[in-house]
């Protein structure tokens, strides 16, 4: 499924921009992601959907993605084919005022299969792509690198808040921040719970006057 908003210039759209809805959908083997998102998207649901077995992601959002959600997702067993680098469950280029919250996002194939390689990537790709990010009460386990992902590649992110999610059996690391060169500002970690990740809850590859405190787990 591609979402390509359709955005007019003029007044109708700036004063009645609407919402689009994506929900109650069962989604299984596609061969790219199961909901693609492109374009200067806005106001947009992604709402109790069963994402399962697709060959890249289950949700991918490039190009745009303001005021919406992703809430109450079963997002599992994503990256069928094992191709093409990182794929997660939740996978956002693009991000203002987000909230991904209350979804179950795992893997079940076991160690010698393709599986998810992460549950959620923001991966910023342009100046000001992420920005104004919550993810919140969602339950991740069992992906074959990263529970959470947050990755500068070119671009900025910041002001994001992780906060009472359930982060369990990852092969690596529970959460993942990868900002080398700056650009990654404003990441808060609250109340999460973290289980048998591989290697530890967190790694902050960040400098150390922003790197975070690893949590126990």
């Amino acid at each position: 499924m591609v979402l390509i908003p359709y955005a007019p210039v003029g007044p109708s759209h700036a004063s009645n921009p609407g919402q689009s809805l994506v929900e109650h959908n069962t989604l299984r083997r596609n061969l790219f992601n199961s909901i693609q998102i492109e374009g200067l998207a806005s106001d947009v649901v992604i709402r109790n959907n069963t994402l399962e077995d697709n060959d890249t992601a289950g949700i991918y959002i490039f190009g745009g993605f303001t005021h919406s959600q992703i809430v109450g997702n079963t997002v599992a067993n994503n990256h069928r084919s094992g191709k093409g680098g990182w794929a997660a469950a939740v996978y956002l280029h693009h991000a203002d005022d987000v909230t991904i919250e209350n979804n179950f996002i795992f893997d079940t194939n076991p160690a010698a299969q393709p599986r998810q390689d992460f549950g959620i990537i923001l991966n910023a790709v342009s100046l000001g792509g992420i920005k104004n990010v919550r993810i919140k009460n969602n339950t991740i386990r069992n992906n074959s690198v990263h529970g959470i992902g947050l990755i500068n590649n070119g671009g900025t992110m910041d002001g994001v808040v992780l906060e009472a999610n359930t982060i369990a059996k990852n092969s690596q690391y529970g959460i993942y921040i990868e900002g080398k060169n700056g650009g990654i500002t404003n990441v808060s970690l609250n109340n999460n719970f973290f289980a048998q990740n591989g290697l530890g809850t967190l790694k902050d590859e960040r400098s150390a006057d922003q790197a975070l405190k690893a949590p126990a787990q």
